[in-house]
């Protein structure tokens, strides 16, 4: 049977330290035998998982499981697995018997399990921002670790932590389930957290999701809530024209009539009196 292979990135080396050389079992895969990940975090009924497991069990019955899971032995004597649970679920409804596995014979620790569920998963991706929060928020108090104490441990940065928990603690109900379906963007999702109106934040997640909205318009009314009435001052404008150059600031239209102005009275004097054209610099002065 073909055994997994070790991946050199930092993250794994870290999710199966313990696990290292251990023997590679088929082990039986009926309900009596191996128990859910407790706590299981995933949310296992919305479209976007359900869409998944069918299609990892159609690709384990044509094909078998490629990928070992990871169990540890319970106080009963059955397994309690650490990852791989959604291949557990799906090799059960392609109709398969058993499933490989790599068995620790001695049960982790509740920070050792969490540490081994998020790292698995981060490497596939498979968790979403509202899923790996109460991990995060576990494997904080459980080893007394800060935000950055935790982003070192498990190779992310600082900044990574902070949009994971603000999604998760921040946001209403309403606005997670929209990321939850995958309508809103975790980068949205974070922008509107910034706001603690709940009722504006679905207001703007509604609008950015029927419109659609990109995650930085919805980062620009965020930050044009949070500025209230304070307006921004718009940049001078540049201009050349007919060898001329400046810059306007201010309304643009109602500068251009007052040069105009300024321009047709400084005409008008040059055209009177043409030795005015040498002194040209002086009258265009301040204009």
């Amino acid at each position: 049977m073909e055994t997994a292979t070790r991946h050199p990135h930092p993250l794994i080396e870290d999710a199966y330290a313990l696990l290292r050389d251990r023997e590679l079992v088929p082990i039986a895969i009926s309900v009596f035998c191996i128990l859910p990940p407790e706590p299981d975090d995933r949310d296992r009924s919305s479209p976007d998982y359900v869409l998944h497991e069918q299609r990892m069990t159609d690709d384990i019955a044509a094909r078998g499981v490629r990928q070992p899971i990871y169990v540890m032995r319970s106080a009963d004597e059955r397994f309690r697995a650490l990852t791989g649970w959604t291949r557990t679920l799906a090799s059960r409804r392609a109709g398969k018997a058993t499933i490989p596995a790599f068995i620790l014979d001695r049960p982790l620790k509740e920070a050792e399990q969490e540490m081994e569920r998020l790292l698995e998963n981060e490497m596939r991706h498979d968790f979403t921002p509202l899923e790996r929060a109460p991990i995060y928020l576990r494997l904080m108090k459980l080893n007394g670790w800060s935000q950055g104490e935790l982003a070192k441990r498990i190779h992310v940065s600082p900044a990574h932590v902070a949009k994971v928990l603000a999604i998760s603690t921040k946001l209403s109900a309403d606005v997670q389930a929209l990321v939850v379906s995958g309508e809103l963007s975790p980068r949205a999702a974070y922008a509107l957290s910034r706001l603690a109106d709940h009722g504006r934040q679905l207001e703007i997640a509604n609008k950015a999701v029927s419109l659609p909205m990109s995650a930085e318009t919805v980062e620009g009314l965020v930050d044009k809530e949070l500025n209230g009435s304070r307006k921004s001052v718009p940049k001078p404008i540049k201009f050349s024209v007919c060898g001329v150059t400046g810059s306007i600031k201010g309304n643009p239209l109602d500068a251009f009539r007052a040069l105009h102005g300024k321009l047709g009275e400084i005409l008008k004097r040059v055209e009177r009196d043409p030795a005015l054209a040498e002194a040209l610099p002086s009258l265009l002065k301040g204009v």
